[in-house]
């Protein structure tokens, strides 16, 4: 709350989605802060914040092996 906040309150994010993530994550930072995570329904609200959260997308990529292509994911 006293470093990331601010910094990247002052240097906001470019992409939307990051920018909606980030406004999330203060939210819940917010709900931490005040406690409201001991609480049965304060961790639900934590919950359904944190579901509309940015999830990374996995990633593709082949690579060439001896035997020809094989497609591997990255987590």
């Amino acid at each position: 709350m006293e470093t990331i906040v601010p910094f990247f309150t002052k240097h906001p994010l470019q992409g939307n989605t990051k920018r909606k993530s980030f406004g999330l994550f203060c939210e819940i930072a917010k709900l931490v802060g005040s406690g409201a995570h001991h609480a049965g329904t304060g961790l639900e609200l934590i919950r359904a914040l944190k579901a509309q959260m940015n999830h990374r997308t996995r990633v593709t990529r082949e690579i060439r092996t001896l035997r020809g292509n094989t497609k591997y994911q990255l987590s």
